[in-house]
């Protein structure tokens, strides 16, 4: 049975003289950082270069900034907040020798965690907290009150407390007041692949494909854009559905569209989307992925950066910008 916690299932007072240290300080890790300030909690930046851009960003906005190895040795708490691709290296060297009997490492991904590229020692609590927003809302949503959903595993627990000690932060981060839904390390990962590896190309590869079939029949491409995404009607949709599930986002539509909807979606199981969403979950819950990312890392990133500069020659992302301007009424 799914378990899903609220503010009421967490005990706050658990993180009173806890030192709590956060390991990068980039787009996620500076609304953390705010939220678990706002809410009392003193928190350490720790980076890998005292003089870099993000180290000078965290002094600015008032946090106490120290390299990762001091850090580590005065942390109870340390929440790992690098690139999937940066971290390994730098815990072999930086964190695991610092580490003490009894801290707890949080990850906001268990990817580096299931794949086996960081294995933490058995003297140390290991859970995750992965918030399932976008790091700008994360912070809105602490400072409005809704909170933000996250997902929660206890990957390694040592000291009998390590769930108890996860809550407690995530009270301080503001997820409880959305939820926190608990799941394993491995469940954790390949949904969030999932998601980004199927749901998404899917979605942006039907939007291209219909952007050329509309430009190609004459339509303008200002209101094929417009039309597309740009209007924000795909995303009021899916904001619905977001609140209160499909249906209830469906019946808001009109009888046109609702019956246009379901009669064409039945036209999708003609497809072989089964095939498609099978394989890139088979690619997940294995090695595949994991083995031809970690090449392309090695590599120097030769392949992602060849994909990106294909992305960027599209004919339908040139004209974005300019539809975007357009309809800004930006000279």
């Amino acid at each position: 049975m799914t378990v899903v916690y609220h503010e009421a299932d967490a005990n706050p007072s658990l993180l009173d003289g806890k030192r709590v240290s956060l390991i990068g300080y980039g787009h996620l890790g500076r609304p953390l950082a705010w939220n678990l300030r706002d809410s009392g909690i003193t928190v350490t930046i720790g980076v890998r270069d005292l003089e870099n851009e993000n180290a000078r960003l965290a002094r600015d906005d008032g946090f106490a900034v120290a390299d990762i190895g001091d850090t580590m040795r005065q942390a109870d708490i340390a929440f790992l907040l690098l690139a999937d691709d940066a971290l390994p290296d730098v815990f072999v060297h930086e964190i695991a020798p610092q580490l003490r009997r009894g801290q707890t490492l949080v990850f906001a991904s268990g990817y580096n965690l299931k794949y086996g590229l960081v294995e933490p020692p058995t003297l140390v609590d290991v859970g995750v907290l992965a918030p399932r927003s976008m790091p700008d809302m994360v912070r809105q949503s602490y400072q409005d009150g809704s909170g933000f959903y996250c997902m929660m595993s206890v990957h390694q627990d040592i000291t009998g407390g390590c769930r108890e000690q996860l809550l407690a932060l995530a009270h301080a981060l503001g997820a409880l007041k959305a939820g926190v839904v608990e799941l394993t390390t491995a469940q954790e990962t390949e949904l969030d692949l999932f998601l980004q590896q199927a749901i998404l190309p899917a979605v942006a590869h039907l939007l291209l494909r219909a952007g050329e079939l509309l430009m190609g029949y004459g339509y303008p491409v200002e209101a094929v854009i417009l039309d597309l995404y740009i209007s924000g009607e795909l995303n009021d949709f899916i904001l619905r559905a977001s609140q209160e599930g499909l249906l209830h986002a469906l019946s808001q539509a009109t009888r046109t569209a609702q019956y246009g909807f379901l009669s064409r979606m039945e036209r999708m199981k003609d497809l072989d989307i089964d095939r498609f969403l099978e394989g890139i979950l088979r690619e997940l819950r294995g090695d595949a992925f994991v083995r031809e990312w970690t090449k392309d890392v090695q590599a120097g990133y030769t392949r992602l950066n060849a994909l990106l500069r294909e992305q960027r020659n599209n004919n339908l992302w040139q004209k974005e910008e300019e539809t975007i301007a357009a309809l800004r009424g930006d000279s």
